[in-house]
């Protein structure tokens, strides 16, 4: 009766790094405080380890970057996050009012390593273009790459690509320059994702409730 009351009970929660720079703790700090004896337990891990987590029950819901390929997981879009390409300041691409892709293929790029959803993106994209992408920096997954992309950018190595949403500080500092790249035109969605045998779970449900 406490557990389905939601006066006690451990849910454990699966973020993808993008929503756990975001987003997610925010949330979770909320779900605590509207439910003080619910413990929460918070893995930061990638696309392929939430969904197995999810398979094998050790987490309870996840926040993922893309679709799970399981037929056993339900997804649910969540939200949008747009992918920007930033430059240093004084950078010359930094002073024009747009930039083409062609343009900016040319520059040293950095960028997250491959098998990171935004790199995917990325490569389509540029592929689309029939634009070779090919990075001078590739920023891997367990160096926290949207940090390190961002201070390889203020630090003159090259153009970067982030999610907007983890730029804004940097970009009102005025530690890095927005570029506008009409034809990049990338948004990464994010999806809640639980277990279709776990529907009925009341701490889930509420989490899911407080994302939405």
């Amino acid at each position: 009766d406490e557990i389905k009351g939601l006066k006690k009970g451990r849910i454990r929660v699966g973020g993808s790094a993008l929503a756990a720079a975001s987003f997610l703790p925010v949330a979770i700090e909320k779900f605590k405080k509207e439910h003080q004896g619910i413990e929460v337990i918070l893995k930061i891990q990638r696309t392929d380890d939430l969904e197995k987590g999810l398979l094998e029950g050790e987490l309870d819901i996840a926040i993922a970057g893309w679709p799970l390929r399981s037929p056993l997981l339900l997804a649910e879009p969540y939200l949008e996050e747009e992918i920007v390409a930033i430059a240093p300041p004084r950078h010359p691409l930094a002073k024009k009012r747009f930039v083409s892709l062609q343009t900016l293929a040319q520059e040293p790029l950095i960028a997250p390593e491959r098998g990171i959803r935004t790199r995917e993106l990325l490569e389509q994209r540029f592929c689309q273009k029939e634009i070779p992408f090919v990075p001078l920096i590739e920023i891997s997954a367990q160096t926290g790459a949207r940090d390190t992309i961002r201070s390889a950018v203020a630090g003159g190595l090259g153009v970067g690509f982030v999610a907007k949403c983890h730029a804004l500080g940097d970009i009102k500092a005025g530690r890095v320059k927005l570029l506008k790249v009409p034809e990049l035109n990338l948004k990464r969605t994010m999806y809640i994702v639980i277990h279709k045998n776990r529907q009925a779970s009341s701490l889930a449900q509420a989490l899911r409730d407080l994302l939405r």
